[in-house]
């Protein structure tokens, strides 16, 4: 039997696998029955394929069977058990279904109108293998608006100079040398940029895409492909982007769809002035202290505060009230300038989809389909018995100082920490990006500025590299270039990423070392906690399973389908 601490979280997620699969249940053979509460095989399979696994058992015999399935009954005595006391009345619980209620149904309409049409065939996989590998080099005019971006394309069709066109008409940081030319690797974009980006030809531009920027119009420069595996070879890494492309579309036109039907319209013209009120952006490692702000943060005239921004269904958002948003946000909510009106844009939409989905689901009748009621009471019997978990285990166990202290001095080597370094890297979309940005530190450029100019923040955030302590092997893709710099402050040479290129440079180093009792005191504190709650929970669990029937049905269990690609209820 696993650990006490691995059941109550086991039996949860378990029960977040089985949301929505009562129509799933495999020949609705019963495995087990707690009182009245039925465990279908179907239930056990898709739990068994969807829990991570250290919920898992050493064996896939009856005995790691019934070892598992102990999991989702202890999850239904607990369920029954919350009930009997009344939970379902906590205002946790109330508080938390009003909450998980919206998101819950959004979830539920996202699967109707997108995941359900997500069926992936061979000629998909096929088109993509033909572009899979492919670079392109490109350069990129960026525009605020799509009637600028039109105009601009106009302009290219007609002959003009594209350097040109860069220079005179885009917002991007590298407009005034004509553009930067940039690597495009296929399948790290939004399905509908990519399908237009990757079918154009070397020397061709495309229509303006739109992303959270803005609209760009994208030259090919060159187009590079390496020497591609075989099909089958690929085949499982081509799944997974089909069917990531088929998401991102179906809900890029659903979201298109839905601000067409209700009207939404922009006020680009609008848009500008906010823009040009906005403050310069702060670095994301360095957020403002928010009781030293002084509101409104926009410094915007009086005639422009009911100039309407964004419109739908009745409702208009003015100048004002995007100005007060701002103000409530906090720090990383608040749309930044270096992405323009697309920054604007976003923040507005975010909150204008969670309205219009709602009204969208309100006219479904989604909220009365058998599968969504069901996710709803598996959702609210799980907040009943994190809060039974709460008051009758975590607020009756106690841990003192001297037991601490005795853990920390029997159990040194767990808290033995590897050699940890702290970097700030430059990370680029290409190989020239980052090796202008080593040439410039190495010449004694500051690092800030050299950041601001040439790194990309999506592509540094999906390093996971900056700012942080990190032992050889947490990110793997920098050990061999940032644990060999010899010294604080030096500079490793460009490299690799998967997400593009990078140049890091060594901010801290910290020995190997056993790590003090002042440092671990809370970790031990939290682990004695949880030993002595799942202690509790198992004298809780025995003495509530003699108050319910419970049955398990070996004969059903064992014709359990564990295998993920044979298994259909995954």
């Amino acid at each position: 039997m696993q650990p006490a601490k691995n059941i109550v979280l086991g039996v949860l997620c378990v029960s977040l696998a089985l949301a929505g699969s009562c129509s799933q249940n495999r020949e609705k053979l019963p495995v087990a029955k707690v009182k009245d509460r039925v465990i279908t095989l179907g239930d056990f399979e898709k739990a068994y394929l969807n829990v991570g696994p250290e919920y898992l058992p050493d064996t896939k015999d009856l005995a790691g069977l019934k070892e598992f399935l102990e999991h989702m009954i202890h999850r239904e005595i607990m369920g029954l058990k919350a009930d009997e006391l009344g939970y379902d009345k906590d205002p946790y619980v109330v508080q938390g279904m009003e909450g998980f209620r919206q998101s819950g149904l959004q979830a539920a309409y996202l699967k109707v109108k997108v995941a359900d049409k997500l069926a992936v065939t061979d000629k998909d996989l096929r088109d993509i293998y033909d572009k899979y590998g492919t670079v392109l080099e490109v350069k990129q005019i960026l525009a605020d608006t799509e009637d600028e971006a039109n105009h601009v394309y106009d302009l290219l069709q007609q002959g003009h100079d594209f350097e040109s066109a860069c220079k005179q008409y885009s917002k991007g940081p590298d407009a005034s040398t004509g553009g930067k030319v940039l690597d495009a690797y296929y399948g790290q974009f939004p399905t509908h940029f990519q399908d237009e980006l990757f079918s154009k030809k070397v020397g061709e531009v495309t229509k303006p895409i739109i992303n959270p920027y803005g609209y760009f119009v994208i030259k090919v420069i060159n187009s590079k492909r390496p020497t591609q595996k075989p099909f089958e070879e690929v085949k499982p890494e081509l799944e997974k982007m089909a069917t990531t492309q088929k998401t991102s579309k179906l809900t890029f036109e659903l979201s298109n769809q839905i601000m067409e039907k209700h009207g939404f319209q922009w006020y680009d013209d609008n848009l500008k002035i906010i823009f040009n009120a906005m403050p310069p952006d702060q670095p994301v490692d360095n957020p403002p202290n928010r009781d030293l702000e002084v509101y409104p943060l926009l410094k915007l005239a009086v005639e422009d505060m009911e100039k309407p921004v964004a419109s739908y269904l009745d409702k208009t958002i003015t100048v004002k009230d995007f100005s007060d948003l701002y103000d409530r946000g906090h720090f990383y909510q608040r749309p930044r300038r270096e992405r323009r009106l697309g920054g604007l844009r976003k923040f507005l939409a975010d909150i204008a989809m969670n309205e219009l989905v709602v009204v969208e689901i309100e006219s479904s009748g989604i909220e009365g389909e058998p599968e969504v009621i069901s996710m709803l009471n598996r959702k609210r019997e799980d907040m009943m018995i994190s809060r039974l978990h709460v008051e009758l285990i975590d607020e009756q166990v106690d841990v003192r100082e001297p037991e601490i202290e005795a853990y920390y001095k029997d159990n040194q080597e767990l808290f033995r920490r590897e050699e940890e370094r702290r970097f700030s890297a430059i990370v680029t979309g290409d190989r020239a990006s980052a090796t202008e940005a080593w040439e410039k530190l190495s010449s004694g450029a500051d690092f800030k500025t050299v950041a601001r100019s040439l790194s990309v923040p999506e592509l540094a955030a999906q390093a996971r590299v900056n700012d942080r302590l990190l032992a050889k092997g947490q990110v793997a893709e920098i050990d061999d270039h940032g644990f060999n710099i010899a010294n604080l402050g030096d500079i490793s040479e460009p490299f690799e990423l998967s997400v593009g290129w990078a140049v890091v440079r060594l901010d801290e180093k910290l020995p190997e070392r056993i790590r003090s009792y002042d440092e671990v005191q809370n970790e031990i504190r939290h682990r004695l906690k949880t030993i002595k709650g799942g202690e509790r929970l198992d004298q809780l669990l025995s003495k509530w399973r003699q108050e319910y029937t419970v049955e398990v049905f070996d004969k059903n269990l064992k014709k359990a389908k564990l295998d993920v690609t044979a298994s259909s209820t995954r």
